[in-house]
């Protein structure tokens, strides 16, 4: 896996390509890609993302960057339910506490329309979406993408994604959290590091 300063050596022409931004390199496919990176560099990436939203928007590309896990800590506020939460952690077991918070932050109903309401505030021509990796098990990278396939098709999306997307044989593309948790299948994004402008 490239170290955090290669990769951005290489996406930055990328993001800024007229053709990348114009949606022309993802043709008619969903203009969404994944940004792998080895998990262990997790600050470096947080550096390197805010290296990039400042570079590009310097360059006349406005970013709306969305940390995920910061996300799901304001719907649970805005709906009364992170303290509650917290104070019941340790009465629950972990499964129960999962399946609640699975609930609660469903990403139909809670996360996608979210994401929507930022972007209708915020001017942006590239979405960022990060901080997947600290939502694990509550949100995974394959349901939120399935589910913001109908609601982000105007500007690219790039999900930063602490470990890996992988080609399996017989069975397509697939993301590998932290190199060790293998999602379902995922097929629909490119893999910014294999991207040609």
């Amino acid at each position: 896996m490239p170290t955090i300063p290669e990769i951005f050596k290489r996406i930055l022409p990328i993001l800024q390509n007229p053709n990348f931004l114009d949606l022309s390199l993802a043709g008619v496919e969903v203009p969404f890609y994944i940004c792998p990176y080895d998990a262990s560099k997790q600050s470096e990436m947080d550096d390197m993302v805010k290296l990039l939203v400042s570079q590009l928007a310097s360059n006349g590309v406005p970013i709306l960057e969305i940390n995920l896990f910061n996300l799901l800590l304001d719907c649970m506020k805005k709906n009364d339910d992170l303290e509650w939460e917290l104070e019941h952690e340790q009465k629950r077991s972990r499964e129960e506490m999962l399946a609640e918070l699975q609930g609660i932050l469903d990403v139909e109903t809670e996360i996608v329309p979210a994401i929507r309401e930022l972007r209708e505030a915020t001017p942006h021509k590239l979405l960022f979406l990060t901080g997947i990796g600290a939502c694990y098990p509550v949100l995974r990278a394959h349901v939120l993408l399935n589910n913001l396939f109908a609601a982000v098709t105007d500007v690219p999306l790039v999900l930063f994604f602490p470990g890996e997307y992988c080609q399996v044989p017989g069975s397509g593309a697939t993301l590998e959290l932290f190199g060790r948790f293998r999602g379902d299948g995922y097929y629909r994004a490119f893999n910014l590091l294999e991207t040609r402008v």
